[in-house]
């Protein structure tokens, strides 16, 4: 989250704890520019230095791994299915931390 600190300065107010949220929009104003393009959880966990271990990670894409997996039972899919489940729940808790840090 220094790194977003660092960004944009005291334009993000520190929370008054970890279960106060905010909405930067409404801190920062449309005027200043954003270190990412939205708010997905792709883009900011990104932001913060997660790295998904598929080299593509979608929503759509693992609804596509369902799909084939349900037809043919493959380990294989089975696994990617998995590790991307895995690996959304670990990119949530990076953005959660990260928030909490501000």
């Amino acid at each position: 989250m220094e790194r977003i600190r660092t960004i944009l300065g005291d334009a993000v107010p520190r929370a008054g704890g970890p279960d106060l949220p905010f909405d930067t929009p409404a801190h920062t104003g449309e005027d200043i520019g954003r270190p990412t393009r939205d708010h997905s959880i792709k883009t900011l966990a990104t932001f913060l230095g997660f790295k998904w271990r598929d080299t593509n990670p979608s929503g759509v894409a693992s609804i596509e791994w369902y799909a084939r997996w349900c037809k043919t039972r493959d380990p294989a899919i089975k696994q990617q299915i998995l590790e991307y489940n895995e690996d959304d729940c670990r990119a949530t808790r990076v953005l959660l931390d990260g928030i909490r840090a501000m």
